[in-house]
C-alpha cells in the first residue's frame, strides 16, 4: 500500500471499531465528547441543541472529513486513536479523500425537522455494517444485504452523493467515491474506459445499489487493465483532483505564452503519430507512437511537474491536441478517438506554424469574447459581477450547471421573501440553532441573493479561493422551491455560458456570494486574464 494513502489503514480500522457501538450509541457519543475534551477542541454542532441523542457512523467520519485544516484533522485523529484504541499509524497526508460541506456535515436532519424520519439513523447503521461485511467477505448473501440497505438509505434527506463518499471512507479499496470531481474525471475517455464514461454521461442522479456496484466493477476492471496510470480507487480519486488543478495551470501558462517551448513541441509528433496509425487512434496509442517515433527515454516519458507530480508528457500532448482541434487539423466528434482531418493529413508542421496556431487560438478566443462584450452585459444598465460558491467545495456545481440555476442553502429559513430585514433573518437562525451568534456574513449573503442580484448580472462560479468553474448570466428573480427535496430551495435561473477550470493568481473571498463589481483592480486583472481562455 502506498505511503501516500496510509490514511486508508486508519480509516478502515476505525470503521470496524465503530461497529461495536451500533447497539450502544450513547457510549459512542460520550466517547466522542471525550475525544474533543481531551484535545481541547469543541465538538461540532451535531444536533439542534448541540448535544446529539443519537448519531450514525458516517457522520462520525464526517467530523474529520470536511473543510478543516490538516493540523486539526491530525489532532482529531490522534484523539480518536487514543480514545478508541486504534493501532494504525495516524495519517498526515489526506490525498484522495473527498470532504463534506461544512454546512451539511451530518447524514441526517436535526430533530424537529419534518424531513428527519424515525429510522433514518438506524438505516445508516444498517448500510454501514452491511458495507463492511460485504467488503470483507464477498458472498451473495452479503451483497444482497448491502444492496437492500443502500437502496433504503439513498433517498433519505442529506444523503445524495455523500453516501458514496461515506462508503469510500470506510473501505476505500472496495467502494468508489462518486463526488462531482470524480464524476467529471470519469466522464473523460482519456481517463477511464468507454463503458464507464457512458455510465457517467447518462447518470442524472444517485444510482441504485445495482447500478453503483456495476459502475464500481467496471472501474475496477479499467484500473486492473493497467492503461490509466492509477492502481486503486484512492489513486483514481487523487488523480481526479490533480487533473482538475493542472488543467487550470496549463491553460494559464498557455495564455501567458510561458508554455510555448513545452507543449508546442508536440504539434508535429501528434500529427505524425496519427498518420502512422492510419489517421485515427486512441490517446493512449497516439502517445505510445510518439514515444516510439521520438525515441523518448523513460525519464522524459515519466517526468512530472508541479507540486502534484502530474505527468508532464501526457498533459502537454493533450494540450497540443486541443489546439490542433481548434485549428482544424484534428476532428473531435468521436469521444476517445483522435482523428486527422484532410487538412491534418497533409500539413507540414513547422515551428513557425505551431507558434502561429497558438497565437491565433488565443487571439480568436479574445475576439469572440469581445464580441460578447466580454462580460455579457449588453442591454443592461447596471451590471454587477459576483463570485459564487455552488456548495461547499463546489459540490453542487454539476447539478446546478445542468439545471441552469444557482442555489443557496439555509433551507431552515423557508421562503426568504418573508423577511423584512437582515436582523429578522439572524434572529430566526438564533431561534433555530440557539446561541447569540450575529450570523452577519451568512445573512448578508442570503439578503444579497434575494434583493441585490438582478437579471443581467454576471455570475462566476468558483471552487476554493482561486479556481473558476464557470460563468453565467442571471435570468430570473429570486424563487423559493416549496417542493424541494434537497438542501438548496433558494434559487435563481442562470444561463451558464462557460464551463471549465480556470486558475487565478488572485485569492477570492471565502464567502458564498461576493459582489466584486467595485473591486476594480481585482476585476480588471481577473477578467483580462479569463477573457482569452473562455473557449479553450
Amino acid at each position: 500500500m502506498s505511503k501516500q494513502f496510509k490514511w486508508a489503514d486508519f480509516y478502515m480500522e476505525f470503521a470496524t471499531k465503530l461497529l461495536e457501538y451500533r447497539k450502544d450509541r450513547s457510549v459512542l457519543i460520550a466517547k466522542l465528547q471525550a475525544v474533543y475534551s481531551n484535545i481541547g477542541m469543541k465538538l461540532p454542532k451535531l444536533e439542534k441543541d448541540n448535544v446529539p441523542k443519537d448519531i450514525d457512523p458516517f457522520t462520525v467520519f464526517g467530523l474529520f472529513n470536511k473543510g478543516i485544516t490538516d493540523t486539526n484533522r491530525i489532532t482529531i485523529l490522534g484523539g480518536i486513536a487514543l480514545e478508541f484504541g486504534i493501532t494504525a499509524e495516524i495519517p498526515d497526508d489526506f490525498s484522495g479523500i473527498p470532504v463534506l460541506n461544512n454546512m451539511m456535515a451530518t447524514f441526517y436532519a436535526f430533530e424537529g425537522d419534518e424531513r428527519r424520519k424515525d429510522d433514518d439513523i438506524d438505516n445508516l447503521w444498517k448500510v454501514f455494517e452491511a458495507a463492511i461485511n460485504f467488503a470483507d467477505t464477498d458472498t451473495q448473501e452479503n451483497r444482497s444485504l448491502f444492496m437492500s440497505a443502500y437502496d433504503q438509505v439513498k433517498s433519505q434527506f442529506a444523503i445524495r452523493w455523500n453516501l458514496t463518499m461515506g462508503l469510500y471512507w470506510i473501505r476505500p479499496y472496495t467502494y468508489i467515491n462518486m463526488d462531482s470531481r470524480n464524476r467529471e474525471f470519469m466522464s473523460n475517455p482519456a481517463n477511464i474506459s468507454a463503458n464507464v464514461v457512458a455510465e457517467m454521461k447518462s447518470m442524472k442522479s444517485v444510482p441504485t445499489a445495482e447500478k453503483y456496484l456495476s459502475i464500481r466493477d467496471k472501474c475496477k476492471a479499467a484500473i486492473e487493465s493497467g492503461e490509466y496510470g492509477y492502481a486503486s480507487f484512492p489513486e483514481l480519486s487523487h488523480k481526479a483532483w490533480i487533473v482538475s488543478v493542472e488543467k487550470g495551470e496549463m491553460e494559464k501558462k498557455a495564455k501567458s505564452g510561458k508554455s510555448n517551448a513545452a507543449f508546442l513541441r508536440w504539434f508535429g509528433p501528434v500529427l505524425q503519430a496519427l498518420r502512422d496509425l492510419g489517421g485515427a487512434a486512441t490517446p493512449e496509442d497516439t502517445r505510445k507512437r510518439i514515444i516510439e517515433n521520438e525515441h523518448l527515454s523513460d525519464e522524459e516519458v515519466n517526468a512530472t511537474r508541479g507540486k502534484n507530480n502530474v505527468n508532464k508528457f501526457e498533459n502537454e500532448v493533450a494540450f497540443a491536441r486541443s489546439y490542433l482541434v481548434k485549428a482544424g487539423y484534428i476532428d473531435n466528434k468521436v469521444y476517445g478517438i483522435w482523428t486527422l482531418t484532410e487538412k491534418g493529413q497533409s500539413v507540414e508542421m513547422t515551428d513557425e506554424l505551431a507558434s502561429e496556431i497558438f497565437k491565433n487560438g488565443v487571439a480568436d478566443n479574445a475576439a469572440k469574447n469581445k464580441e460578447k462584450n466580454s462580460l455579457g452585459d449588453a442591454d443592461v444598465d447596471t451590471v454587477h459581477y459576483w463570485l459564487y460558491a455552488p456548495g461547499e467545495g463546489a459540490s453542487m456545481w454539476e447539478d446546478f450547471y445542468a439545471a441552469g440555476i444557482m442555489g443557496l442553502g439555509w433551507d431552515e429559513l423557508g421562503d426568504l421573501n418573508t423577511y423584512a430585514s437582515k436582523e429578522e433573518m439572524a434572529q430566526k437562525l438564533r431561534d433555530i440553532h440557539g446561541g447569540d451568534s450575529s450570523y452577519k456574513n451568512s445573512v448578508h449573503a442570503v439578503w444579497q441573493f434575494v434583493h441585490d442580484l438582478k437579471p443581467g448580472d454576471v455570475i462566476f462560479a468558483k471552487r476554493g479561493r482561486s479556481e473558476i468553474l464557470g460563468r453565467g448570466i442571471v435570468e430570473s428573480d429570486y424563487e423559493y422551491d416549496e417542493n424541494h427535496d434537497g438542501e438548496y430551495p433558494n434559487i435563481r435561473k442562470i444561463k451558464w455560458t462557460h464551463k471549465g477550470n480556470w486558475q487565478s493568481e488572485e485569492m477570492f473571498a471565502m464567502k458564498t456570494l461576493t459582489d466584486v463589481t467595485n473591486y476594480t483592480d481585482f476585476t480588471s486583472t481577473f477578467f483580462e486574464y479569463l477573457t482569452p481562455m473562455w473557449s479553450l
